[in-house]
């Protein structure tokens, strides 16, 4: 059986700005998207039944909201080519923390499908049909270092960041709708100035869930500046380059929330 596998890496955000809310209901971004080196795995078996897809080490939600479903649809539309086979994704990046692991399985699947099939289609169809089911897909499409603007979709290539830390996830559920519905003006108008940990969301992620609220302040005045959200939440990261205090071991572990060192994603890799 033929059995073809690749692998989609996670992101964070260095820093996330908002510039407005525009006509469609979406806001104006200004961010610096970096890949780090913590990745999923797929493995996909083409056959000739329907698409079944499999997620192992996490809850698996249903197919139709799983989102290289809803890429293989895209294909489908494009190419007139039906996705059939089974497809499992190995999770190790978290769900639904702000790190992109579902946006980035769907462009990694979906490479995967240009490669076994190569259809002649422009990569500026792709990036349109991958924005359509998120705003972040098209960063995954290009990976590395991006500053992205517009809904995320407008992108540039950045100088590679060399950094190093520890991922902080939190078990307080943060979903990115609520913490942009949260959104005020106040909590981003004037302040165009990009800088490392620099999120317009944090006030907002604490209006949804005052949990998150202690936990991100009691954080900041333990380390400082380099510990910031990443995306809407709930992860945080904190870029070092030593161990962690033991004071902020010990206070993650009374708060339920699971350390992982990262470093990021060398260029080509």
């Amino acid at each position: 059986m033929l059995c073809l596998e690749t692998k989609s890496w996670a992101k964070i955000n260095l820093y996330l700005l908002v510039k407005g809310k525009r006509a469609d209901g979406f806001h104006d971004l200004d961010t610096l998207f970096q890949e780090i080196d913590l990745a999923d795995r797929l493995v996909w078996s083409p056959d000739s039944g329907s698409l079944e897809i499999d997620v192992l080490g996490a809850v698996n939600i249903p197919l139709q909201e799983n989102l290289c479903f809803k890429v293989a649809q895209k294909f489908t539309a494009v190419t007139g080519i039906n996705v059939n086979g089974r497809l499992i994704i190995h999770k190790h990046i978290p769900m639904g923390g702000g790190l992109g692991g579902g946006s980035a399985n769907a462009v990694a699947f979906l490479k995967l499908l240009i490669s076994h099939f190569q259809p002649i289609v422009d990569e500026q169809e792709w990036l349109s049909r991958l924005l359509e089911i998120g705003s972040d897909l098209p960063f995954f499409w290009r990976g590395g270092s991006q500053r992205a603007q517009g809904r995320g979709e407008v992108l540039a290539i950045a100088p590679h960041n060399d950094l190093a830390g520890f991922l902080f996830l939190a078990p307080f559920g943060l979903p990115t709708a609520s913490v942009f519905k949260a959104l005020i003006p106040d909590d981003y108008k004037g302040d165009t100035n990009p800088q490392l940990g620099k999120n317009h969301l944090v006030k907002a992620a604490i209006r949804v869930n005052a949990d998150f609220g202690y936990f991100f302040n009691k954080m900041k005045l333990m380390c400082g500046d380099h510990f910031f959200m990443t995306g809407s939440g709930s992860t945080c990261v904190l870029v070092l380059k030593e161990s962690l205090p033991a004071e902020v071991i010990d206070f993650c572990a009374d708060q339920q929330v699971r350390v992982l060192p990262f470093k990021s994603k060398e260029p080509g890799v």
